[in-house]
């Protein structure tokens, strides 16, 4: 008894679909970072216009927002690295530069940009939650 292997085909981007995979899960977290730091940004604000005698309300929420916009970010960039092709040190500056808190949102937003092309050339629709699906499926 023999099999018939006619109908099986390769796939011949599964290197390319394997990173936007990649990618995906790391834009996920970017995006919700961006989120974090336009609601922290937004608490930073109110704090200063509510401070009272020195002391604000909003302003422990704001800084336990910033770092875990921080430590979400910097998931996301390291989880798109291999995706992206970059290298350990290109990574390293790229999450150093989230400690910058206005710069944060620029860089967070470049990256993205940059996933979602790779996600896009690989084929797939974006979507935040789920996986990724064909685009002509």
């Amino acid at each position: 008894m023999t099999q018939d292997l006619s109908e099986i085909t390769f796939n011949g981007n599964q290197k390319q679909e394997s990173a936007a995979r990649e990618v995906a899960i790391g834009l996920r977290y970017v995006i919700a970072s961006i989120a974090m730091n336009v609601v922290a940004i937004a608490f930073i604000l109110v704090a200063a216009a509510t401070e009272l005698e020195g002391v604000s309300l909003f302003s422990l929420p704001a800084t336990i927002l910033a770092f875990a916009a921080f430590a979400c970010g910097a998931y996301g960039i390291y989880s798109m690295m291999d995706g992206l092709g970059w290298s350990g040190a290109v990574s390293i500056v790229v999450i150093a530069m989230l400690i910058i808190p206005y710069a944060r949102l620029l860089v967070l937003i470049v990256v993205g940009v940059l996933a979602l092309n790779l996600i896009q050339r690989a084929g797939f629709r974006f979507s935040l939650f789920g996986t990724l699906k064909k685009k002509n499926a």
